[in-house]
Protein backbone atom coordinates (compact mmCIF):
# COMPACT_ATOMS: atom_id res chain seq x y z
CA UNK A 1 0.00 0.00 0.00
CA UNK A 2 1.42 3.35 -1.06
CA UNK A 3 2.03 5.99 1.57
CA UNK A 4 0.44 9.43 1.33
CA UNK A 5 3.81 10.83 0.26
CA UNK A 6 4.11 8.26 -2.55
CA UNK A 7 0.54 8.98 -3.67
CA UNK A 8 1.31 12.70 -3.80
CA UNK A 9 4.41 12.07 -5.94
CA UNK A 10 2.46 9.75 -8.25
CA UNK A 11 -0.34 12.25 -8.72
CA UNK A 12 2.14 15.13 -9.07
CA UNK A 13 3.85 13.17 -11.85
CA UNK A 14 0.54 12.58 -13.60
CA UNK A 15 -0.44 16.24 -13.33
CA UNK A 16 2.93 17.43 -14.64
CA UNK A 17 2.72 15.10 -17.62
CA UNK A 18 -0.97 15.74 -18.32
CA UNK A 19 -1.34 19.46 -17.58
CA UNK A 20 2.16 20.85 -17.20
CA UNK A 21 4.12 21.82 -14.11
CA UNK A 22 2.90 25.42 -13.98
CA UNK A 23 -0.72 24.46 -14.65
CA UNK A 24 -1.38 22.45 -11.50
CA UNK A 25 -1.44 23.28 -7.83
CA UNK A 26 -1.85 21.52 -4.52
CA UNK A 27 -5.55 22.28 -4.89
CA UNK A 28 -5.61 19.70 -7.71
CA UNK A 29 -3.99 17.09 -5.46
CA UNK A 30 -5.86 17.53 -2.19
CA UNK A 31 -9.38 16.56 -3.33
CA UNK A 32 -8.11 13.79 -5.59
CA UNK A 33 -6.34 12.14 -2.64
CA UNK A 34 -9.00 13.19 -0.13
CA UNK A 35 -6.46 15.03 2.03
CA UNK A 36 -6.16 18.66 3.00
CA UNK A 37 -3.49 21.01 1.67
CA UNK A 38 -1.68 20.87 5.01
CA UNK A 39 -1.05 17.15 4.49
CA UNK A 40 0.58 17.89 1.15
CA UNK A 41 2.66 20.74 2.60
CA UNK A 42 3.78 18.43 5.40
CA UNK A 43 5.48 16.17 2.86
CA UNK A 44 6.36 18.84 0.30
CA UNK A 45 6.54 22.34 1.78
CA UNK A 46 6.84 23.86 -1.70
CA UNK A 47 5.77 22.88 -5.18
CA UNK A 48 9.46 22.80 -6.11
CA UNK A 49 9.99 20.13 -3.44
CA UNK A 50 7.27 18.05 -5.08
CA UNK A 51 8.66 18.68 -8.57
CA UNK A 52 12.11 17.60 -7.44
CA UNK A 53 10.64 14.46 -5.85
CA UNK A 54 8.95 13.60 -9.16
CA UNK A 55 12.22 14.03 -11.07
CA UNK A 56 14.04 11.99 -8.40
CA UNK A 57 11.41 9.26 -8.72
CA UNK A 58 11.96 9.08 -12.49
CA UNK A 59 15.74 9.05 -12.00
CA UNK A 60 15.47 6.18 -9.52
CA UNK A 61 13.16 4.24 -11.82
CA UNK A 62 15.52 4.77 -14.75
CA UNK A 63 18.48 3.55 -12.71
CA UNK A 64 16.52 0.47 -11.62
CA UNK A 65 15.42 -0.11 -15.23
CA UNK A 66 18.97 0.06 -16.62
CA UNK A 67 20.26 -2.23 -13.88
CA UNK A 68 17.50 -4.74 -14.58
CA UNK A 69 18.48 -5.07 -18.24
CA UNK A 70 22.27 -5.01 -17.89
CA UNK A 71 22.59 -8.70 -18.79
CA UNK A 72 20.76 -8.17 -22.09
CA UNK A 73 22.54 -7.54 -25.36
CA UNK A 74 22.85 -3.94 -26.47
CA UNK A 75 20.14 -4.41 -29.10
CA UNK A 76 17.78 -5.85 -26.48
CA UNK A 77 18.60 -3.00 -24.10
CA UNK A 78 17.78 -0.51 -26.85
CA UNK A 79 14.52 -2.32 -27.60
CA UNK A 80 13.63 -2.24 -23.89
CA UNK A 81 14.37 1.48 -23.77
CA UNK A 82 12.18 2.12 -26.81
CA UNK A 83 9.43 0.02 -25.26
CA UNK A 84 9.28 2.44 -22.30
CA UNK A 85 8.29 5.19 -24.70
CA UNK A 86 5.94 2.91 -26.58
CA UNK A 87 4.01 2.43 -23.34
CA UNK A 88 4.01 6.16 -22.66
CA UNK A 89 2.65 6.78 -26.15
CA UNK A 90 0.01 4.07 -25.82
CA UNK A 91 -1.12 5.66 -22.55
CA UNK A 92 -1.53 8.99 -24.40
CA UNK A 93 0.99 10.64 -22.08
CA UNK A 94 4.21 12.53 -22.55
CA UNK A 95 7.49 11.75 -20.89
CA UNK A 96 8.56 13.84 -17.93
CA UNK A 97 11.32 15.55 -19.90
CA UNK A 98 8.91 16.44 -22.68
CA UNK A 99 6.53 17.91 -20.13
CA UNK A 100 9.12 19.92 -18.23
CA UNK A 101 11.43 21.10 -21.03
CA UNK A 102 9.10 23.86 -22.28
CA UNK A 103 8.79 25.16 -18.72
CA UNK A 104 12.51 25.02 -17.94
CA UNK A 105 13.02 28.81 -17.66
CA UNK A 106 10.31 29.03 -15.00
CA UNK A 107 11.60 26.12 -12.89
CA UNK A 108 13.61 26.62 -9.73
CA UNK A 109 17.38 26.26 -10.23
CA UNK A 110 17.60 23.07 -8.16
CA UNK A 111 14.76 21.47 -10.14
CA UNK A 112 16.41 22.47 -13.45
CA UNK A 113 19.63 20.92 -12.18
CA UNK A 114 17.91 17.63 -11.29
CA UNK A 115 16.20 17.52 -14.69
CA UNK A 116 19.48 18.26 -16.44
CA UNK A 117 21.19 15.45 -14.52
CA UNK A 118 18.37 13.04 -15.41
CA UNK A 119 18.65 13.89 -19.11
CA UNK A 120 22.44 13.61 -19.03
CA UNK A 121 22.24 10.23 -17.29
CA UNK A 122 19.80 8.96 -19.90
CA UNK A 123 21.86 10.30 -22.80
CA UNK A 124 25.11 8.91 -21.37
CA UNK A 125 23.53 5.48 -20.87
CA UNK A 126 22.13 5.35 -24.40
CA UNK A 127 25.41 6.62 -25.87
CA UNK A 128 27.30 3.82 -24.09
CA UNK A 129 24.80 1.20 -25.33
CA UNK A 130 25.16 2.39 -28.91
CA UNK A 131 28.96 2.56 -28.73
CA UNK A 132 29.27 -0.93 -27.24
CA UNK A 133 26.83 -2.31 -29.79
CA UNK A 134 28.78 -0.72 -32.63
CA UNK A 135 32.09 -2.10 -31.32
CA UNK A 136 30.53 -5.58 -31.22
CA UNK A 137 29.28 -5.15 -34.78
CA UNK A 138 25.60 -5.21 -33.81
CA UNK A 139 25.04 -1.56 -34.73
CA UNK A 140 26.15 0.21 -37.86
CA UNK A 141 25.61 3.96 -38.06
CA UNK A 142 27.54 7.01 -39.13
CA UNK A 143 28.67 9.73 -36.77
CA UNK A 144 29.34 9.49 -33.08
CA UNK A 145 27.36 7.33 -30.70
CA UNK A 146 26.35 10.47 -28.79
CA UNK A 147 24.96 12.09 -31.93
CA UNK A 148 23.02 8.92 -32.73
CA UNK A 149 21.76 8.74 -29.13
CA UNK A 150 20.54 12.32 -29.44
CA UNK A 151 18.79 11.43 -32.69
CA UNK A 152 17.07 8.44 -31.07
CA UNK A 153 16.00 10.41 -28.01
CA UNK A 154 14.72 13.41 -29.94
CA UNK A 155 12.79 11.15 -32.31
CA UNK A 156 11.03 9.28 -29.55
CA UNK A 157 10.41 12.36 -27.39
CA UNK A 158 8.92 14.19 -30.37
CA UNK A 159 6.81 11.22 -31.43
CA UNK A 160 5.31 10.82 -27.96
CA UNK A 161 4.35 14.53 -28.09
CA UNK A 162 3.00 14.37 -31.65
CA UNK A 163 1.02 11.18 -31.04
CA UNK A 164 -1.02 13.02 -28.39
CA UNK A 165 -2.03 15.53 -31.03
CA UNK A 166 -2.64 13.16 -33.93
CA UNK A 167 -4.10 10.30 -31.93
CA UNK A 168 -2.07 7.91 -34.06
CA UNK A 169 -0.84 4.82 -32.28
CA UNK A 170 1.97 3.84 -34.62
CA UNK A 171 4.95 4.09 -32.32
CA UNK A 172 5.86 0.59 -33.50
CA UNK A 173 6.74 2.08 -36.90
CA UNK A 174 9.07 4.58 -35.21
CA UNK A 175 10.73 1.84 -33.16
CA UNK A 176 11.22 -0.31 -36.24
CA UNK A 177 12.68 2.59 -38.23
CA UNK A 178 15.13 3.45 -35.43
CA UNK A 179 16.24 -0.16 -35.07
CA UNK A 180 16.57 -0.63 -38.85
CA UNK A 181 18.55 2.58 -39.10
CA UNK A 182 21.25 1.48 -36.67
CA UNK A 183 21.24 -2.32 -36.98
CA UNK A 184 23.00 -4.48 -39.51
Amino acid sequence: MATTKEKIVTLGDKLIRDKGYNAFSYYDIAPALKVNNAAIHYHFPTKTDLGEAVVDCHSEKFTAFTQSITAQSEIEQLKSFLELFHRISDDNRVCLVGALAPELPSLNKSMRQKLTTFVKTTLDWLTAILERGRKKGDFNFSGTARTRALMVITNIFAWVQISRITGEKDFQAIKTAILNDISR
